[in-house]
């Protein structure tokens, strides 16, 4: 049980990091990758993060 919820929180957070990152003009993917891996670090990371240009 405890894997399905923490599968389910990673991609939960990688969802979350990939879609800040597009709106911010950054690569989804990766950040969806480093939303799994990394969860609350990454999502703190994008969020302080300036938009690129």
């Amino acid at each position: 049980m405890e894997f399905i919820l923490m599968l389910v929180v990673g991609i939960g957070m990688g969802v979350a990091c990939a879609a800040i990152a597009n709106r911010k003009g950054r690569r989804g993917g990766l950040w969806f990758l480093l939303g799994f891996l990394f969860s609350l670090i990454s999502l703190i990371v994008i969020l302080v993060l300036p938009k690129k240009n």
